[in-house]
């Protein structure tokens, strides 16, 4: 698996997300086994901090949304 890096989402649109990472802000897809499963909440929106990879150099994947503190 790709090395992962963690960022906070800013703005959330059809099945893709932008997330601010290293004061950059990039588009990432959500991965297909995170909008697949079973939820009772929203699966990612503004303020959560996700856990993304880059598996190639053009794409940047939502592996995880980690735990909501609020």
């Amino acid at each position: 698996m790709a090395e992962t890096m963690e960022g906070l989402v800013v703005r959330s649109t059809a099945g893709f997300v932008d997330v601010r990472l290293d004061g950059d802000i990039v588009q990432a897809r959500l991965r297909g086994r995170l909008k697949n499963r079973p939820r009772t909440t929203d699966l990612c929106v503004i303020g959560d901090h996700v856990r993304l990879s880059r598996p190639d150099d053009r794409s940047v994947v939502v592996e995880e949304v980690l735990p909501r503190h609020s």
